[in-house]
């Protein structure tokens, strides 16, 4: 089992995942705009990249443990709310 890490910046997504021995391995770095051209919507272009990294890895899909995802944010100091993306292509996430 394995878990995944995603950094989604303005300008590159970094990918990795731990192995059983809690080691990166697989570092990878992409375009951020490049992902999200590949699809109208930004969770429809982050699951195909992840699909294609999971691939090109030679994993399955059962082996993957869990998926953690950064991304810049700006929260409300009294509630913790996501108030906007403003660096990242998903900005349209807004509260």
């Amino acid at each position: 089992m394995i878990t995944l890490g995603v950094d989604i910046g303005g300008t590159k997504i970094a990918a990795g995942f731990l192995d059983a021995e809690r080691k990166l391995k697989g570092f990878t770095k992409v375009n951020t705009a490049d992902v999200f051209a590949a699809a109208d919507d930004a969770a429809d272009a982050l699951k195909l990249f992840l699909d294609k990294y999971i691939q090109d890895l030679g994993f399955k899909p059962e082996a993957i443990k869990g998926v953690g995802i950064g991304v810049p944010s700006v929260l409300d100091s009294h509630t913790q709310e996501v108030v906007s993306t403003p660096t990242s292509p998903c900005s349209t996430i807004t509260h």
